[in-house]
């Protein structure tokens, strides 16, 4: 989490694979894994980097039921959405992969990435625009 808050904004691009190692890592537990998540959001955030995006999503993907509904997992969601914050014309790929995640999770993450979208007053329309990118079918 210290790298997280040092290279908040600064994409460095010595510390995504020394990051995505962890999150890779099968022996890691959900609390080192939610706040590595949550690293690379604030040191990748607004950068849309999909390398580190596929990487959290894997992530999210891979929890059990369990690990689903304990209340870190939400941290994941929160990393994920950071690389996409105020950037509301970059997100329909990571939307529509949203729609895949498990129902304890998917609802979540929907509503973190609309905040995200919208932060700082850049969604033009308002958040409600941006809903029918999560309508499910």
């Amino acid at each position: 989490m210290g790298l997280g808050i040092a290279y908040a904004g600064s994409q460095s691009e010595q510390l995504p694979e020394k990051l995505t190692g962890v999150l890779n890592d099968s022996k890691a537990s959900l609390d080192v894994l939610a706040f590595t998540a949550i690293s690379l959001g604030l040191i990748f955030e607004g950068s849309c980097n999909e390398e580190i995006a596929q990487e959290i999503i894997y992530t999210l993907m891979d929890r059990s039921e369990s690990e689903l509904g304990e209340p870190l997992t939400r941290l994941l969601p929160l990393g994920l959405d950071l690389l996409y914050l105020g950037k509301q014309d970059s997100v329909d790929a990571t939307a529509e992969v949203s729609k895949t995640f498990n129902e304890k999770i998917r609802k979540y993450c929907d509503m973190t990435l609309v905040m995200c979208l919208c932060w700082n007053s850049k969604c033009s329309q308002g958040p409600e625009s941006l809903r029918s990118l999560f309508a499910t079918s």
